[in-house]
């Protein structure tokens, strides 16, 4: 099981590991059974373990893990009509800047913010 909290704070994704053919070092298409699910905070980690990126988990949803797949149990709907929340802390301070966050490479951001404090 994964579970994102509601206002999306904190990032959470999700990454497949393909199993490598011993003779070539090749990975199979993404259309093949993977090896192993997984489930990280940051995007790089799939990279580094020679795992690819599948998507973000959404605010509020809750996954079930399981060798055939990855299954949306429900969205847990947030108590006020509020917005998502991500914290910004993880684009300048936590995260690695070769990671992906809600579809934007946190290097990129970081320069962006960085253009907007020289003005």
């Amino acid at each position: 099981w994964a579970v994102r909290d509601p206002y999306g704070n904190r990032p959470l994704c999700i990454g497949k590991l393909l199993p490598t053919d011993a003779v070539t070092g090749k990975s199979p298409s993404d259309t093949e059974e993977c090896e192993a699910w997984l489930v990280a905070s940051e995007s790089c980690t799939f990279h580094a373990m020679g795992a690819r990126y599948v998507r973000d988990v959404l605010p509020g949803e809750i996954l079930e893990v399981k060798k055939t797949g990855i299954f949306s149990r429900c969205i847990v709907p947030r108590q006020e009509a509020k917005l998502p929340a991500f914290c910004i802390f993880e684009y300048i301070y936590f995260a690695r800047p070769d990671t992906v966050f809600e579809g934007q490479m946190v290097s990129s951001v970081r320069r962006r913010c960085g253009r907007q404090l020289a003005k």
